[in-house]
């Protein structure tokens, strides 16, 4: 369950920070991620690589294998699930969403997570 809070909190940490990373150039203030996290860093780099699809494709299943091992596929279809609504007007960065919005966020990825786990 730990790992899931983790990946849950990692994937939610890099939702927020890409959207701040790419509204940088509007708003004039600079977003950085800090962390110890290799692969989190990783993922950061890749969110605002400026890289064709085939290319970032490529980069991240080879992230996910060389650090979640076998669970790493299942890992980058959940990200790129995620990655795939990015613009869906529903989605608490697009409402302008706040702290309590983003702790209310957490619990439901890892529930999602879980259920996406059990079902791979």
């Amino acid at each position: 369950m730990r790992g899931v809070e983790n990946a849950a909190w990692d994937l939610t940490l890099l939702q927020y920070w890409s959207c701040c990373a790419n509204q940088q150039q509007n708003t004039k203030k600079l977003h950085f991620i800090c962390s110890r996290d290799v692969a989190l860093l990783r993922l950061a780099s890749d969110l605002v690589a400026d890289v064709d699809k085939l290319e970032m494709s490529k980069r991240s299943e080879m992230l996910f294998r060389e650090h979640w091992g076998q669970e790493g596929a299942v890992l980058l279809e959940f990200y790129q699930n995620l990655s795939n609504r990015k613009n869906d007007p529903e989605r608490a960065v697009n409402r302008g969403a706040n702290r309590s919005d983003w702790d209310k966020l957490v619990p439901v990825l890892e529930a999602e997570f879980q259920n996406h786990q059990s079902i791979a």
